[in-house]
């Protein structure tokens, strides 16, 4: 392990550790990490290869205890690649633990994945297992995105927008935010047209369409900013389309952007903090 945290090119090293990582107890893990993310801090960083079979490793011999430990920024795909190995040793116990419910979107993530490979790229048993079964918001949310991959892959759906009509209405809300995330990576214009006829159903949330909403200031910002002021307001209370407009806005033009936040009711108040 010492002398795999030294190799920079990234190819060689996850060759040569290849075949030491899945031989590691979970003590000689937690050294191993260790390890690893000293090179990282010193500026030898890892292939992610090495961290996807790090991960693997530390789901067969500690799956709970590493899942627990991740930092709240761990990418969702380290938890996959977590219960990837967990699902080798231990299937059984693994699907009975995913369908309990789930205290971080680690354990969240992780249990999505389980439910997905059990449903073995048949997207209609992944939706009967999501609509069946008694797993929590965070996990429906999960597998709901493995769902709409299955979805396009297998093409029973005419896309993204096609995939969310068809869900059922228990699943409408829990889909949402996916929706909106997946139009805007592919169609901008789809993506505003969407959320125009689908900004009254429940499961909206703004905080995926901050990219859009950045992005369509930037051609046209008061014609955007009229637009995000006649939307809702988030259900959450969260940041609501006028606040990522303005954002976007001042860094371009911060007299207009200023002029025009002055013009919002009291009723905005966010916009208080600017003013």
């Amino acid at each position: 392990m010492r002398k795999g945290a030294l190799i920079s090119d990234g190819l060689k090293q996850e060759a040569f550790l290849s075949g030491v990582l899945p031989t590691l107890s979970k003590d000689e893990l937690e050294q191993a990490i260790a390890l690893l993310g000293k090179a990282q801090d010193r500026g030898n960083f890892c292939a992610q290869g090495v961290w996807d079979e790090v991960w693997r490793q530390s789901g067969r011999v500690n799956a709970e205890g590493c899942l627990s430990s991740f930092a709240k920024d761990t990418s969702r795909s380290d938890s996959r690649h977590v219960m990837e190995g967990w699902l080798e040793a231990d299937p059984e116990g693994t699907l009975a633990w995913a369908k309990t419910p789930k205290s971080s979107h680690h354990e969240a993530a992780a249990a999505a994945y389980a439910l997905s490979h059990e449903a073995g790229g048949d997207a209609a048993k992944l939706l009967s297992t999501i609509s069946s079964l008694p797993i929590d918001e965070a996990v429906k949310k999960e597998c709901l995105k493995d769902y709409f991959d299955l979805a396009d892959i297998s093409g029973q759906t005419q896309g993204t927008a096609s995939t969310y009509d068809q869900f059922p209405p228990t699943l409408k809300p829990q889909a949402w935010e996916t929706t909106m995330q997946r139009l805007c990576y592919t169609d901008p214009q789809e993506a505003v047209d969407w959320l125009a006829s689908h900004v009254n159903d429940a499961g909206r949330d703004y905080r995926s369409t901050e990219r859009l909403f950045g992005d369509l200031a930037k051609d046209d910002p008061a014609g955007t900013a009229d637009w995000a002021a006649k939307l809702p307001a988030a259900p959450d209370g969260s940041f609501p389309p006028t606040q990522i407009v303005y954002a976007s806005w001042r860094t371009r033009d911060s007299a207009a952007a200023q002029a025009w936040i002055e013009t919002l009711p009291p009723s905005a108040a966010w916009a208080s903090r600017y003013r």
